[in-house]
């Protein structure tokens, strides 16, 4: 049994715990604003500013368990993981603050694991992709509207690209390039998509709601929202996800199942029918997304290049890996997280990410085939993009691991 040191059961604390996790998520290089609105560096300093307070109150509320805290096993599970990322930039001589900014998302984590388990942050989690995917399918689909004809007057902005953005504060709507994507709050849709597969994920596997319906109503929101990124991985894998789902689940056994699932394939073959016989804006969406599945092209390139690049990198440097300059800069896109850590860590010291997520998948529910499928879809939304920086990459695989280890450590201090 782990110790934690929790805040008071009530509302109020609750509400700051997921305003918490929206900073971490709002103030990262990841999102429009802590790239764009705020810049890098204000972003980030405020973001660990947040944290610090996080950790104040965290201290203040339990200042008679002090001593206790400053020596629980979680101090020596941070400063390991710290060092997995540290050791190679010493070894190596290279001083680049990217590496500190992976100790802070380690360190993040570690401090929320005093306060909350990985199943209760993961119910905070959904719940907030929940209300950022409701309002950005607002934003994005019918505030747009009154925009556009000029009649609701946002302010907006420009990214690096110069494409222009209406700032609806909590969601960032495109004026015209790709106009019909869904960005959310995030610098592009395959960013998006990796934090709502991972909620999808959560909802069903980590997560226990009182009622059934609330999982699929949660599954529904989520899946839509997917399918406005119109990301092609992030769709593909959504897909093989659910069909995993629906028989782990064992969906069509129940009549209410059954029912859904022909509401579904009807539904599914009307849109099919009106999409091909009209060959609405959206035909070409989807086809274009279709294309990019069975044939070469740019975005598949830069993947395929980036994976192949960084694994390349470990044949020559397998166990320091090289500068992080030289990993991210060589190819043009490099996109690949997982190979990333490798390429940045060496073959020593880059599992610890990987292992927290498939420790992540295995202590939770599901069997053991949907288990492998879910590991494999989550390493396929995060090695879209690169997200070696982002605190989600590193949240709840550090929260698994945690859980695992600190009872180890546990026994271990007692003999």
């Amino acid at each position: 049994m782990i110790t934690r040191y929790p805040f008071p059961r009530r509302k109020l604390y609750g509400a700051l715990f997921t305003l918490y996790l929206f900073l971490l998520m709002y103030l990262s290089r990841d999102s429009q604003a802590g790239l764009y609105l705020l810049g890098f560096y204000r972003a980030q300093f405020l973001s660990m500013g947040v944290t610090a307070l996080a950790a104040l109150a965290l201290l203040f509320y339990n200042r008679k368990r002090i001593p206790e805290i400053l020596t629980d096993g979680r101090i020596v599970l941070a400063i390991l993981f710290s060092l997995t990322i540290l050791i190679p930039m010493a070894l190596k001589r290279d001083w680049q603050m990217m590496y500190f900014s992976m100790v802070y998302c380690v360190l993040a984590a570690v401090l929320i694991s005093f306060f909350a388990s990985p199943e209760e942050t993961a119910r905070q989690y959904v719940v907030l992709m929940c209300l950022l995917s409701g309002f950005s399918l607002l934003c994005s689909y019918l505030l747009r509207i009154p925009a556009d004809r000029g009649i609701l007057v946002p302010p907006t902005f420009r990214n690096s690209f110069d494409a222009q953005f209406y700032n609806y504060i909590f969601s960032f709507v495109s004026v015209s390039f790709a106009k019909s994507r869904n960005f959310g709050i995030f610098r592009e849709p395959g960013v998006h998509q990796f934090f709502l597969f991972l909620a999808l994920y959560l909802n069903n596997y980590q997560v226990s709601w009182q009622s059934d319906r609330t999982m699929w109503a949660v599954n529904a929101l989520l899946t839509v929202t997917m399918l406005s990124t119109f990301s092609t991985g992030g769709v593909a894998v959504t897909v093989l996800f659910l069909l995993a789902v629906y028989f782990d689940k064992g969906v069509y056994k129940t009549r209410a199942g059954r029912i859904l699932t022909a509401g579904v394939l009807v539904c599914a073959g009307a849109l099919a029918v009106y999409l091909i016989a009209a060959k609405p804006a959206l035909y070409t969406q989807l086809r274009l997304m279709g294309e990019k599945i069975f044939s070469s092209n740019p975005s598949l390139d830069d993947r395929v290049e980036s994976i192949t690049f960084n694994l390349g990198v470990l044949h020559w440097t397998p166990f320091r890996g090289r500068d992080i300059d030289y990993i991210l800069h060589t190819v043009t896109h490099n996109t690949s997280s997982s190979t990333i850590l490798f390429a940045v860590q060496g073959v020593f010291f880059g599992w610890v990410n990987l292992l927290g997520w498939i420790t992540l998948v295995f202590r939770g529910k599901g069997h053991l085939l949907t288990k492998l499928i879910s590991v494999a879809a989550l390493a396929a939304t995060f090695n879209t993009e690169n997200l070696i920086t982002n605190p989600y990459l590193w949240l709840f695989p550090i929260l698994a691991l945690t859980e695992e280890l600190l009872p180890l450590l546990s026994r271990k201090k007692a003999r």
